[in-house]
This record gives C-alpha cells, sequence and structure tokens, in this order.
C-alpha cells in the first residue's frame, strides 16, 4: 500500500497544491505555516474520511473536507483513487484508530496512545480473541448465581441475599425448636376441633348464602316484568332519537349544494383532459432527446476510451524527448572540454618522454569519443521517429472515431467540439424536463381543486347520508311523519316511568344519570340471579334459624381460639417473619403458618430455598473457574504480537544492529520489555531516548505487517524527532533510511533547518524527494 501521489486543491487556506507524484522517501519541508500540516491533514482526511478528526484533534481547525484526490497502489496493483473510491477502512483490514496508531506519527510522539488495548483489540480482530465475550459470560454466571468476585453471596440492596441465606437458617432452627415443642403438648388436637367447628361453619353460611339469592332472584323476575313494558317504548323512542327541524333543514340545504359541485367538477375534468395531452406531447419530445443524448454520451465515451490513452502517451513522449534533447546538448559539451584536456596532456606526456606510437592511441581516444556521440545521436533520432510514429497511430484512431484530422492538435480540438456539442444537447433535454415540471404542477394544481370540491361534495352526501342513516326515513315526507311518532311515544313514556317507580323508587343511578338509568341498573345488578339456586325457595324462618346457629358457632371457635393463642401466637410470629424473608423475591403468594402442617411445609421450603441457592453458587465458582482459565489462554494472544520470532523483535534487532534479541510484552502488567543477547531484559520506559524511539517504530512495523498482511504500506510523520539531539537525529535518520530501504513509504514533514541538512545528501543525489507546497516545486 503506497502512495503514488495526491493533489489538493482547496483545504482551508492551503494553497492549491498541483499535482505531486512521490517516490519511496519524499520530504515536505518549508518554514512554519507554510501549508505542511494543512497538507498532512488533508491527507488524512482524505485516507479516512469524517472519522479522521476523531482521532486527530487538531483536523478541527478546518472543519470542511478537502478537495482533491489521493492515488493508492499496492503490491498487487490494485489501484484506488480515494475519496472517489470511499476510503482506507472500505478497502483494507484496519479501522481509523489503527492507521492513526501505527502510520501516523505526530508532535515527536511515538507512543501508541492507550496501547494496553490498542494491542489486546487489535489481537482480537486478528485473531478472533473472547475476552470481552468471557468477561460478559462471568457477568452473567454471577448475575445467575447471584454471588460476586470473592465467590460469596451478593449482599446489595434491594435483594441481600447474603443477609437473607442466614436469616433463612435462622428461621430454620426456629422452626424446628416450634415443631418440637407443638409436639409435647398435643396441639394437633386443638387443631382437628378446629377444623371440625369451621367446616360445620362453612355449611351453615352457605346454607345461608343460597337462601338470599333465592329472594335476590325472585326480586329480579318480578322487575323484568315490570320494565318489560318501558324497554318497549324507550327502543321505539331511541329509534326516532335524531329525528328533528334542525335535520330536516339541513338536507333540503343540502340538496342545493350538491347541484352545484356536481357542475365544477365537469368543468375541472375537461381542463385536466386537455393537460393530459399536453404532458403526453412533451413526455415524447423527452424521450427523443434523451435517446440523442445517450447516443451521443456512447460516442463521445467509446472516442474518450481510444484516444485520449494515445494522447497522454504522446505528450509524455515529447516531454521526454525535450528533456533528453537539452541533456544530451549539455553532456556532448562537457564531454568534448573533457577529451580535449586529456589528448593534450597525453601529447604532452609522449613528447618528454620520447614515445613514437602516441598516434595511435589518441586515434583510439578519439574513435571512442566519436563512438558515444555517435549513439547518442540514434538514441535521439530513435525518440524522434517513436513520437512521429505515436502521432501517425493517434491520426489512424482519430479517423476510425469519425475524426478526418491530420495532426494531433486538430485532433484535441475535434474533441474539444464534440463535447461542447454534447453539452448543449444535455441542455435542451434539461429545458423539456423544466417544461414538464411546470406542466405537472399545473395538473397538480388542477387535481388538488378536483379533490377539493370531491371532498366538499362528499362531505355535504355524507351529511344527507348520516341523517338518513341515523333516522331511518327515505325522503323529507317520511321525516315528517316521524316527528309526529315521537310526541306519541313521549306520552307513551311518561306512563311506564309512574309504574317502574312503584317497584325501585325515584332515585338517580349511581353515575348521575336518570332515574330511567336507575330502573336499569337495579334490574342489571339482579341479572345474575336469574336462574340461580332454582331448587331452593324463599324460606325465612330457616334464615333466622341459621344465623343463630352461626353464632353460636362463632363463639366456640373463639373459645379455642384463645386456648391456643400462645402457640397460635408463635405461629404467627414465624408466619409473618418468613414472609419478611420472601418478602419482594421469586415468592409472590402469602405464605400461612397457622398449623403444624402448615410450619412442616415451610420448614421444607426453607431447606429447599437454601439448597438450590447453595447449589447455584457451587456451580457457577466451577464455571467460573473454567473460564478464568480460558480468559489467561486468550490473554496470551495479546503477547504473541511480540516474543523472540516477532516481527517487532526482528525489526527492532535489525534497526539495533543486534544490540537487543527481541522484544516481549506481559498483558497483565501492559509491560513492554527488551531482551539483550545475554537473557537480561529492560524496562521499556528504562531506554534512552532514541532507543525507545527506535523501539517504537519497529512496534509500529511489525503491527502494519500485520495488518497489511505482510505487505509494506507508508508511514505520515510530521516532524517526528524533533526533540532529538544531534548523534540521536542522525541515528534515528539511519533507521529510517533502513526502514525505506526494507520497501516501506515515507512522507516527512518538517520545519527544521537540521532535518533538511541532515537530508541534503541524499536529495542532491536524488535518493530523497523534497516538495515546497507553496511553490509547487519537486
Amino acid at each position: 500500500m503506497f502512495l503514488k501521489e495526491f493533489a489538493v486543491s482547496r483545504y482551508g487556506p492551503l494553497p492549491e497544491s498541483g499535482r505531486l507524484i512521490l517516490s519511496s522517501f519524499n520530504l515536505f519541508y518549508g518554514p512554519n505555516e507554510d501549508g505542511k500540516t494543512l497538507t498532512l491533514d488533508a491527507l488524512l482526511k482524505m485516507l479516512l474520511g469524517k472519522k479522521a478528526q476523531r482521532h486527530f484533534t487538531r483536523l478541527k481547525r478546518v472543519q470542511d473536507l478537502p478537495e482533491g484526490y489521493l492515488l493508492l497502489i499496492d503490491e498487487k496493483g490494485l489501484r484506488l483513487k480515494l475519496p472517489a473510491d470511499g476510503v482506507l477502512e472500505d478497502h483494507f483490514k484496519f479501522n481509523a484508530r489503527e492507521f492513526g496508531s501505527i502510520f501516523v506519527i505526530r508532535d515527536s510522539d511515538l507512543l501508541i496512545s492507550g496501547e494496553g488495548d490498542f494491542f489486546r483489540d487489535l489481537t482480537g480482530r486478528l485473531t478472533g480473541m473472547r475476552t470481552e465475550e468471557i468477561k460478559k459470560i462471568k457477568l452473567q454466571i454471577s448475575e445467575l448465581g447471584k454471588i460476586t468476585e470473592t465467590g460469596v453471596f451478593i449482599n446489595t440492596t434491594p435483594e441481600k441475599l447474603k443477609d437473607k441465606l442466614n436469616n433463612a437458617r435462622s428461621l430454620l432452627a426456629i422452626a424446628e425448636d416450634l415443631a418440637a415443642t407443638l409436639q409435647e403438648e398435643g396441639y394437633s388436637r386443638f387443631e382437628e376441633e378446629l377444623a371440625r367447628l369451621q367446616e360445620r361453619r362453612r355449611a351453615v353460611i352457605k346454607r345461608l348464602e343460597d337462601l338470599r339469592v333465592a329472594a335476590k332472584r325472585d326480586l329480579y323476575k318480578r322487575g323484568c316484568k315490570a320494565l318489560a313494558g318501558l324497554v318497549e317504548a324507550l327502543e321505539d323512542y331511541r329509534r326516532l332519537r335524531h329525528v328533528n327541524r334542525v335535520n330536516y333543514e339541513t338536507w333540503q340545504q343540502a340538496a342545493s349544494r350538491l347541484a352545484y359541485f356536481s357542475t365544477e367538477l365537469k368543468h375541472i375534468e375537461t381542463e385536466m383532459e386537455g393537460m393530459k395531452k399536453e404532458l403526453q406531447s412533451v413526455h415524447i419530445s423527452l424521450l427523443e432527446k434523451n435517446r440523442l443524448v445517450r447516443e451521443q454520451d456512447i460516442k463521445l465515451t467509446k472516442t474518450e476510451e481510444k484516444l485520449q490513452p494515445l494522447l497522454d502517451n504522446h505528450e509524455k513522449q515529447s516531454i521526454d524527448l525535450k528533456k533528453f534533447e537539452t541533456a544530451a546538448g549539455a553532456k556532448y559539451l562537457r564531454y568534448c572540454a573533457a577529451f580535449a584536456a586529456a589528448v593534450f596532456l597525453i601529447l604532452l606526456s609522449l613528447t618528454l618522454s620520447g614515445v613514437e606510437w602516441w598516434s595511435t592511441v589518441l586515434l583510439i581516444i578519439s574513435g571512442g569519443v566519436v563512438t558515444g556521440f555517435g549513439l547518442l545521436q540514434a538514441l535521439f533520432l530513435k525518440k524522434r521517429t517513436d513520437l512521429a510514429a505515436k502521432e501517425t497511430e493517434i491520426i489512424i484512431e482519430g479517423e476510425k472515431q469519425g475524426l478526418p484530422v491530420s495532426s494531433v492538435g486538430e485532433i484535441r480540438k475535434e474533441l474539444a467540439c464534440f463535447k461542447e456539442s454534447f453539452s448543449s444537447l444535455v441542455s435542451l433535454a434539461d429545458e423539456v424536463v423544466k417544461e414538464i415540471g411546470w406542466k405537472e404542477k399545473e395538473k397538480s394544481r388542477l387535481e388538488s381543486d378536483g379533490e377539493e370540491k370531491k371532498r366538499l361534495f362528499a362531505g355535504t352526501a355524507k351529511k344527507i347520508e348520516t341523517i338518513r342513516r341515523q333516522s331511518g326515513a327515505d325522503s323529507l315526507d317520511q321525516y315528517r311523519d316521524f316527528l309526529h311518532q315521537k310526541e306519541d311515544l313521549s306520552m307513551e313514556i311518561e306512563k311506564q316511568k309512574s309504574l317502574l317507580a312503584g317497584y325501585f323508587g325515584g332515585r338517580e343511578s349511581k353515575a348521575g344519570n336518570s332515574q330511567i338509568s336507575f330502573w336499569e341498573e337495579q334490574v342489571a345488578e339482579l341479572a345474575d340471579f336469574a336462574e340461580a339456586v332454582p331448587h331452593i325457595g324463599c324460606n325465612p324462618g330457616e334464615v333466622a334459624r341459621l344465623e343463630t346457629e352461626r353464632d353460636k358457632l362463632d363463639q366456640e371457635v373463639e373459645n379455642l381460639r384463645e386456648r391456643m393463642g400462645w402457640h397460635l401466637e408463635k405461629l404467627r410470629d414465624f408466619e409473618r417473619e418468613i414472609n419478611d424473608l420472601f418478602q419482594g423475591g421469586e415468592e409472590e403468594e402469602y405464605l400461612y403458618c397457622q398449623t403444624v402442617v402448615d410450619l412442616e411445609s415451610l420448614q421444607k421450603k426453607l431447606h429447599h430455598w437454601i439448597d438450590r441457592h447453595e447449589e447455584g453458587r457451587k456451580t457457577a465458582l466451577q464455571a467460573l473457574e473454567i473460564l478464568d482459565k480460558i480468559a489467561d489462554d486468550e490473554e496470551d494472544k495479546v503477547s504473541s504480537l511480540f516474543g523472540p520470532a516477532s516481527a517487532a523483535g526482528k525489526y527492532f534487532s535489525c534497526i539495533t544492529g543486534g544490540n537487543y534479541h527481541h522484544v516481549s510484552y506481559d498483558s497483565r502488567e501492559n509491560m513492554i520489555r527488551v531482551h539483550f543477547p545475554d537473557d537480561r531484559m529492560l524496562e521499556a520506559d528504562r531506554l534512552s531516548g532514541g532507543t525507545f524511539d527506535q523501539l517504537y517504530f519497529a512496534i509500529r512495523l511489525a503491527l502494519g505487517e500485520k495488518i497489511l498482511e505482510g505487505e509494506k504500506g507508508f508511514f505520515l510523520l510530521d516532524d517526528p524527532f524533533i526533540k532529538a539531539d544531534p548523534e540521536r537525529l542522525s541515528a534515528l535518520l539511519k533507521m529510517l533510511f533502513e526502514i525505506n530501504e526494507a520497501g516501506w513509504q515515507i512522507l516527512y514533514f518538517s520545519a527544521k533547518e537540521e532535518i533538511k541538512r541532515a537530508l541534503q545528501e541524499k536529495i542532491d543525489c536524488r535518493s530523497i524527494k523534497e516538495f515546497r507546497i507553496n511553490r509547487q516545486e519537486p
């Protein structure tokens, strides 16, 4: 993954950069406020999109996204143009935070923010580590087992399980003592006698209730018979309750309005038909223009696909030829001067020494120079010939595409005219679209008017239909007949009311309604007794006798309860305490403890409740122990990014010249350590400043290769060594050269003169490419 080129046309106060073609090592140099930092910010936003501002706070000084492009290639030849093709996260297996933490260094800070969590998250994504999932499962198991991290029962509000279990054990001991006491004193005999008395009392009460129901059943039948006449009259009256003079007049007025709305709707329908025909005609015109646009677009696209690559190649070859011609001439002059000096020295040397074969030597040298010059001229002629062949190829291809011209320049003009013609055709189509829009609006207005008239028509018709439906009349004459019937029914209802008042009185109903509602309520309250106890008749004498027997039984039960008082009080105390224990928990019903049987049942319940929680705690602890072992294995995966065989250790050993053997990471202590060849080790924060930076650069290299799946990438460096002294700076720059030679691309942003001086030699020999943003000069 390498940056091939980029261009920033607009980003805050940053001037337009032009097209910047990058090499493997690039230096962006210039004074502060010269645009380097804004250029880096623009690169980050084009790479990461809106997510860049979440991880780089300084990007917020310019809120907008940059305008421009950025071209990426990878080792497999994949080309991406950002932001047109999205962002890095859409095409590579890393997110914005991971990219910023690994490939971007700003403010001379090589540390990785939150490195413990970062290593763990990255390892989890790359290896499928399940640490967080295990934590959630452990928490759920602890909640199910209702235990704390130390394995004891929780004792937090509102459950207070630990205290409840202690209380339950205490209550269990109390229940055992109470059961033994009741057994010794024969409490069960008292309970049997009390049960016999209560059973007889229930039978007496049941017989009394049946006799009262029989009396209500007879009252209901008499009430129904008395109410029947009134109900029949009320039904007829209610059928005519909507018949009145106001509705009659409303019906007449609505009929007149319906006639008016009908005329208006016919007029609107006529206008709509005309508008639909106009729209159909304009749509046909639009289809024809769109067809022409598509045809011209296909032709233009095909022509550009065939000719544009040839034109671009021709332009590149022309530039190369001019550069070669200039370079060849300059070199020839230098070679001629050097040759003249050499010939003079050789001749002088041979004259002084008296040797006569100097002419042969001079001939050989002269022949070599002439041959070299001839080769240069031949190469120059070949390039010119290739360029001419390319021009011919372009002209021939232009004729194939319908552009009969005689030069490359004319082809470029023809293409421009073709594009202009296409734009005009598109504009005509747009005008037709606008016309359709206007006519659609006019059509919508007519439809809206029509809908409004239909709504008013329907509303008026609905009024008539409502009156007709409510009254049941088919005509106004029949409506007048209903008015006379309503007056006759009113007199009949008053007659029936006077009869019902003698049965149920004249009070208002419970809801504050009229006397009629009161009578209906009285009858409705007795409806449940209509078919009750049909085999039992009313017997006032039997009711009196049973009431006397019931009072006697109540007295006997009370006397027996006084004899059982102390024991019953103990049982009630236990009942209260056990209900307090289970209050607000899983037990919803109230628990009674008034007999020995109740006490034995509650003892079993306490045993079961305690055993169930203890068993749940035991099971939870066993499951947590297993999960702890699994979690330890998962944490070891984080350390796999480091170690003797890891890429981080190999890079660090190579960068430091073998002074250190490998790097390790303790995920539990969140500590990085370096190891010497003699097995000594040292914490990372105890290293010298230069070695510390080398270590974290090695870690970034290893992590970068990991998420790039073994491929190389690029680093964005914003004065990463600004705090380094000259000796440390030299070592760190040497490290960058070695990283670059290993295949990594470097984009170095700096405003420091010492950086420029340190890199000048490699800039001069073109190993490093220098950019000045404002000047736009490489």
